[in-house]
């Protein structure tokens, strides 16, 4: 079995290969990281309400509204 030390190790270098990974898949994108998790749980799960999408991407619904409204505004949504 794995110890803890060795674990949050790993987790670290997980951590950091998937922000390496995605810092170059976004770099030439139009759409941020939040953006992107977005679309894919449109496009994976349709339609939801918007406290909904919030708490999939863990953040309030405020902010959750104003990412779909510029998802909207770049014409990548639609309500």
């Amino acid at each position: 079995m794995t110890s803890r030390p060795e674990m949050m190790q790993l987790i670290r270098q997980v951590h950091l290969r998937f922000i390496k990974y995605f810092s170059r898949k976004f770099a030439t994108s139009r759409l941020t990281h939040p953006q992107h998790m977005l679309m894919m749980c449109l496009l994976e799960e349709g339609a939801q309400k918007m406290n909904a999408l919030a708490d999939f991407l863990q953040i309030s619904t405020p902010a959750m509204t104003n990412l779909v409204d510029k998802l909207e505004r770049g014409g990548y949504a639609i309500r």
